[in-house]
């Protein structure tokens, strides 16, 4: 499984992980980090992930 932990879980200390985001209409698998300064998810490239809830979480 990709993304075997619940959301209550995933670590918040900066270091990327494959979140499992549903969207209205989808899902979506992106690798992320959180950003402590904007107390949110995102992506690879500091972009935020918008309007995407973290359902699971995966490392590795």
């Amino acid at each position: 499984m990709i993304a075997p932990h619940p959301a209550e879980t995933a670590p918040k200390d900066g270091r990327v992980i494959r979140g499992w985001f549903r969207f209205d209409g989808g899902a979506q698998l992106i690798a992320v980090s959180w950003d402590a300064r904007q107390s949110a998810w995102v992506n690879l490239v500091g972009e935020l992930v918008p309007n995407g809830v973290l359902k699971n979480w995966g490392d590795g």
